[in-house]
């Protein structure tokens, strides 16, 4: 029935085919190309009498008068192009791709509020709906069209269908979390047609949040719908090397910026692309759907992937084309690549090609944002033919493309690769001429090629299967460089700020003084008696030595994967944002899963290897808990951290903290696929991280969205909400079952009772964290209070609001939440008439005991010690 269909639509196209050969004066000199696409330059781009197209001005605006339109080939032709290029993404494979979308929402937005974040997931809603029906389709559809085209008959039903759907919109939001990330740090403000995300009043830097939900948010949705397949595996592993492959290349694109335009060459570029677009863009989609139909060839894949990297990299060089001389109608965005400095196809040929003159003009007027220089640049591009180099390299990259998808073996989904191509090429810049020369000979052999394919598939395919088919601060200098941690003093101290703002003297251990500090008399509790409770291998000055001989490795490792994928420019880069970030650690909960795991396992099994790779998971924790400090400092606009100036503070950092922070999240997932992929905890270790990130993430969203309502509707389980997520979850669970895991421990009521137990602490720890940010001295915390002026629902907050009167209630409703000095000071002084102080010491004196008696009475004994330790540290602390 599909080969009747096919023989229809040729004979309705074959008279196009006979006119347009006949029109064709030279068809007969091509008749020994195997394949010849139409080339497409502007400038000598001929009509069907041979004349050459006119010479344009050379500026900048000058192209975009006669490109950015689509050829005006003849009516039959454009018929037959339709008819190959969009014969898979056909207008009923987008509307059961589109209908897929509503349930993918409904499962991220469910997936939050199971954390008890309801205004989270509501939240999140609202970002997906917003940017995800944006897409195109196209890409997304890729994985459908690809497990269509290579499952058996079998495989092809509707249970399958909307995996291959899901697995499609897992991409798009991939892709989306890039561009979203792009939009931020390009500071751009529209894409496809409405405001970005970012530029909506109401969110503003706190897309970097909802960025890293959609990224964590696609493996829920793996986690969900494919756990128990095959698989599963291969699709996490899949998604997140290409993730971070395609950070390291935007990391490249980055550094290229700013670097002289006469450094830029053809293998830097080649490099750039192939991280930054072909390692995701067309390789990811289709190695997706090929997973998912259960191909197990390695033959299919490595033939497949040299062309999709082709088909990436003609992909790329296209859009560097278009930004320079395409026209805002056709293209959808306004070009920047010269201004930016960026490493572009155009500006690589360019310096290849110049001679000395052009290249001075180019090393002078590169990269500036000044109308004139942009003009000059325009005009060495005019005047070294590059709109005619760009239509010789389409030319010959779409036949080698073309040529080599033949070669193929019949496993490999051909008509996938040909359907990307004819996208690729669809989307091409045309000229504005209606008389440009077309070779038909593309169009018959794409026929002929396709017609071939569905040939070979006729004998198992029956209609059905058919029809489916159809910024600040000081530079960084090296010597700033320390190593990453710090030891804090054991002894309990603050500093106090009076209401003055004036400095009070330095407290010590036991000393109980005036309002301004929490400072307990545990000779007077029984907090005192167990706080001493020590295990034989807990957080000692030894313990705290050995982790730290691991964290050369760690960044070593790291190294190294940046390396693999040849990315040694980053190495430097990289390596900073390592070390100047893992400083803000201080190792007292990257320790905790060696304690968990050493509690677990007894000799001869505790071997001096397990040890080391339980302190990797450390590290690996050690990272997470630096994703969350430098998004939380960009949300809540601080200045310093633990006495340092905060990532995105520093020059050259910026909005690119946020991809500093994406890239050294996918860090963690590295470095577990290279330690532990081996290991029967490989699979729950990666997803215990993904979920608890996730669920921090919610967290902050939850706290940033709770900062934007007035201080009366705070209540204590809004904050129990946020707390539950931002902090329990990824600062005391987390380790905890990371440690439980890579011991062997399966039983889910010991992970139930470690989240129990995990809360308290978290819950200790926050309300800990809100009473120094509005009474702890900055020299001591290391950072400057704003919960206050950030209308944050801190404990402080929410309890006030419990204990005032009504003058005292509408002295708060009128002053948290302002900038303004002197009602912060009148927050500060209404805590102090409250009794804030005192009932903080009461609170960490009940909650001691209370966490203290939960331990004792917990049946999961052999953690008793490490719920110990970890009691011990919140409550003896230092922050800075």
């Amino acid at each position: 029935m599909y080969y009747s269909y096919l023989l229809r639509k040729w004979r309705q196209i074959q008279p196009a085919f006979v006119n347009a050969v006949t029109v064709e004066s030279n068809i007969s000199n091509n008749n020994n190309k195997a394949y010849c696409f139409p080339s497409t330059s502007p400038r000598y781009a001929s009509n069907h009498s041979g004349t050459k197209v006119s010479k344009r001005s050379s500026t900048r605006e000058a192209p975009q008068n006669y490109i950015g339109s689509k050829i005006s080939r003849s009516p039959a032709l454009e018929q037959n192009f339709g008819l190959i290029s969009r014969r898979l993404m056909s207008k009923d494979e987008i509307r059961d791709f589109d209908a897929v979308l509503p349930d993918v929402v409904r499962d991220l937005g469910s997936i939050a509020e199971q954390y008890n974040s309801k205004e989270a997931g509501q939240w999140f809603r609202k970002c997906l709906e917003y940017n995800l029906p944006l897409t195109n389709y196209k890409n997304g559809l890729i994985p459908v069209l690809t497990y269509k085209s290579v499952a058996k008959g079998e495989q092809i039903n509707a249970k399958h269908l909307r995996l291959a759907h899901m697995l499609g919109w897992c991409f798009e939001m991939m892709l989306w979390f890039i561009l979203m990330t792009d939009d931020m740090m390009d500071k751009s403000t529209i894409r496809r047609g409405q405001l970005c995300w970012h530029k909506l009043e109401e969110v503003g830097v706190s897309a970097i949040n909802d960025v890293i939900l959609i990224e964590n948010g696609l493996y829920e949705l793996l986690n969900k719908h494919f756990r128990h397949l095959d698989c599963y595996v291969d699709l996490l592993e899949l998604f997140h090397q290409n993730t971070f492959k395609c950070l390291c290349g935007q990391s490249l694109d980055l550094l290229l910026t700013k670097r002289n335009v006469t450094t830029f060459n053809m293998e830097t570029y080649d490099l750039l692309v192939l991280n930054k677009t072909s390692s995701h863009f067309f390789y990811l989609p289709v190695f997706a759907g090929l997973h998912l139909a259960g191909v197990k060839d390695t033959h299919v894949f490595d033939e497949s992937q040299g062309i999709l990297f082709d088909l990436g990299h003609y992909s790329q060089v296209q859009n560097d084309f278009h930004d320079c001389f395409g026209k805002y109608e056709s293209t959808g965005k306004i070009g920047t690549d010269i201004e930016t400095n960026k490493c572009s196809w155009l500006a690589v040929k360019c310096m290849e090609l110049a001679n000395p003159q052009q290249k001075s003009i180019m090393a002078d007027c590169y990269g500036h944002n000044d109308p004139q220089k942009i003009a000059r640049v325009m005009q060495v591009y005019e005047e070294l033919d590059m709109l005619n180099i760009y239509a010789k390299y389409e030319e010959e990259t779409c036949n080698r493309i073309l040529m080599n998808i033949q070669k193929t073996s019949d496993a490999v989904p051909r008509e996938i690769l040909i359907e990307i191509l004819c996208q690729i090429y669809d989307k091409e810049i045309k000229t504005k001429s209606s008389a440009v020369a077309f070779n038909p000979n593309f169009i018959l052999n794409i026929c002929m090629i396709m017609f071939s394919i569905m040939r070979k598939f006729l004998p198992i395919r029956t209609s059905t299967t058919a029809g489916i088919v159809g910024k600040c601060g000081n530079n960084i200098e090296k010597s700033e460089i320390r190593f990453p941690f710090r030891l804090f003093s054991q002894y309990r101290c603050m500093f106090g700020v009076g209401a003055s703002g004036t400095r009070i003297q330095q407290l010590g251990f036991n000393l109980w003084e005036t309002r301004y500090f929490v400072i307990l008399k545990r000779a007077s509790s029984s907090l005192g008696n167990h706080i001493v409770a020590k295990s034989n291998h807990c957080s000692t000055q030894h313990e705290i030595r050995e982790f730290m001989t691991v964290y050369p490795d760690i960044v070593n490792d790291l190294i190294e994967t940046l390396e693999r994928y040849q990315c040694n420019d980053l190495v430097e880069s990289f390596r900073k944002t390592l070390e100047y970030n893992l400083q803000l650690s201080n190792g007292k909960h990257g320790i905790i899963p060696v304690l968990t795991y050493k509690s677990i396992v007894q000799e001869p099994e505790l071997t001096s290897e397990k040890i080391k790779l339980a302190q990797i998971l450390g590290w690996c924790i050690e990272v997470a808990h630096v994703l969350a400090f430098i998004t939380d400092d960009v949300v809540d606009n601080s200045t310093t951290r633990r006495g340092k100036v905060c990532w995105y503070k520093l020059d050259g950092v910026g909005l690119n903290v946020i991809h500093d922070s994406i890239l050294l999240e996918n860090a963690i997932f590295e470095l577990l696929r290279k330690h532990f992929s081996h290991m029967d905890c490989y699979v729950d270790l990666f997803e215990l991280f993904f979920e608890c990130i996730f669920k921090c993430i919610c967290g902050q969203s939850m706290d940033v969205i709770v900062s934007t309502r007035h201080v009366s509707s705070f209540d204590m389980d809004t904050l129990n909400s946020v707390v539950r997520n931002k902090a329990a979850s990824n600062f005391f669970y987390l380790p905890v079952a990371a440690g439980l895991l890579l011991a062997g421990v399966k039983d889910p009521k010991i992970f139930d009772e470690c989240q129990k137990l995990t809360f308290e602490l978290g819950y200790y720890a926050q309300v800990q964290n809100d009473f120094l940010d509005s009474f702890g001295n900055p020299d001591f915390t290391g950072k400057i209070g704003t919960d206050i002026e950030s209308n944050k629902c801190s404990w402080l907050a929410v309890k006030c609001m419990e204990l005032v009167d009504s003058e005292q209630r509408a002295i708060m409703e009128e002053c948290y939440g302002q900038k303004d000095p002197e009602k912060i000071n009148e927050v500060r002084k209404l805590y102090e008439e409250v009794g804030l102080p005192t009932l903080c010491a009461q609170f960490e004196v009940k909650i001691c005991n209370r966490i203290k008696m939960q331990i004792d009475q917990t049946p999961v004994q052999m953690l008793r010690e490490v719920f110990l330790e970890c009691l011990n540290y919140v409550s003896n602390r230092g922050i800075k």
